[in-house]
C-alpha cells in the first residue's frame, strides 16, 4: 500500500518536468502547425535579421567613406590655398633681360667688350655663318649692352650728329663668315629723311671712323667712291677703292633700319634674314 503511494507521487512529478521538445509539442498541438512551419518561420526570422544586419553595416560603410572623402577634400583644398598664398608671396617681378634678342635670329653669339672689337675680323667662324656680339660693359648691376651713343664714343668715333639724332639706342654688330669676316652693323632708325641725309655727309669719312675702329685698313681709301648698286633688288650704296675693290657698304631697310656693312656677302645675308619670318624677331 505504501508502495502505490510512492509511486502515484512520482507519475504526478512527471508533467512538472518541462522541455524544449514537450513545450513544441504542446504548442504545435495547440496552434495546429507542423514542425516544418516553425522551421521554416525561424529560417526566415534569421535571413531577415542578417539582411538588417547587412543593410546597416552597408549604410555604416557608405557614411565611412562620404566622411573620408570630406576629409580628403578638405585637405586638398587647405593645400591649395596654402600654396597660392605662398606662391603669391614669393612671387617677384620677371627680370627683364639686359641682352634682348637681336632684330634678326644669329647663327651663335659671344659678348663683347668695345676693346675686342678689332678681334673679331680674326674670329674662327665657320663658313656660311652669322654671328651676334653684343657689346657689354660692366655697371653698378652687372654687365650692360652699349646703346648707340655709347658705342660711337667707346670706339672713338664721331659720326654726324644729325644721324646719332635719327638713331635708336639699340645697335646689333654682326659678323658673317664667307671667304673672310665681314662685319655689319644694324641700327634701328628714327627718321629716315636725316639719316640718309647725315650718312651721304659722312661718306668721305665713314670708312675710315669705322674701319679703323674694326682693324681695316686699306692703301687707297683716299681714291674710293661711293656708288649707288642694287643688291638682292635693293638700293644700297657701295665704296670702291681705286683697283675696284669693294670697300664697304650702307643700305636701308624699310626706312626703319639702317645696315653698314664690309662686305657685300655680310650685306646680302642681312637682306636675306630680314626677308624671312624665319629670322625675324620684330
Amino acid at each position: 500500500m505504501i508502495m502505490e503511494n510512492d509511486t502515484s507521487k512520482k507519475e504526478s512529478k512527471i508533467p512538472n518536468l518541462r522541455t524544449l521538445k514537450s513545450d513544441s509539442s504542446e504548442y504545435i498541438k495547440k496552434k495546429n502547425i507542423s514542425m516544418l512551419d516553425m522551421v521554416a518561420t525561424e529560417s526566415k526570422r534569421k535571413a531577415s535579421r542578417a539582411a538588417s544586419r547587412t543593410e546597416k553595416n552597408t549604410k555604416n560603410s557608405f557614411l565611412k567613406i562620404f566622411i573620408l572623402l570630406l576629409f580628403l577634400m578638405s585637405l586638398i583644398a587647405t593645400g591649395a590655398a596654402g600654396y597660392l598664398i605662398v606662391k603669391q608671396k614669393t612671387k617677384k617681378e620677371p627680370k627683364v633681360s639686359i641682352f634682348p634678342s637681336p632684330v634678326i635670329s644669329p647663327d651663335s653669339e659671344r659678348k663683347i667688350s668695345a676693346d675686342e672689337i678689332p678681334q673679331i675680323i680674326e674670329e674662327k667662324i665657320p663658313d656660311g655663318e652669322l654671328r651676334y656680339f653684343p657689346v657689354v660693359k660692366k655697371s653698378e648691376e652687372g654687365m650692360k649692352i652699349l646703346t648707340t651713343i655709347d658705342f660711337f664714343k667707346s670706339i672713338g668715333v664721331s659720326p654726324p650728329v644729325g644721324l646719332l639724332n635719327s638713331l635708336g639706342n639699340r645697335f646689333y654688330l654682326f659678323v658673317f663668315s664667307s671667304s673672310a669676316n665681314e662685319p655689319v652693323f644694324v641700327f634701328k632708325v628714327t627718321s629716315y629723311e636725316n639719316a640718309f641725309a647725315s650718312m651721304m655727309r659722312w661718306e668721305k669719312n665713314i670708312f675710315s671712323d669705322l674701319g679703323g675702329a674694326l682693324g681695316i685698313n686699306k692703301d687707297d681709301i683716299k681714291k674710293s667712291t661711293f656708288k649707288d648698286i642694287e643688291i638682292k633688288n635693293r638700293d644700297a650704296r657701295e665704296l670702291f677703292g681705286e683697283n675696284g675693290d669693294k670697300l664697304m657698304a650702307y643700305s636701308f631697310i624699310g626706312k626703319k633700319y639702317l645696315v653698314i656693312s664690309f662686305g657685300e656677302k655680310s650685306l646680302e645675308e642681312i637682306f636675306r634674314r630680314f626677308s624671312s619670318p624665319r629670322y625675324l624677331n620684330e
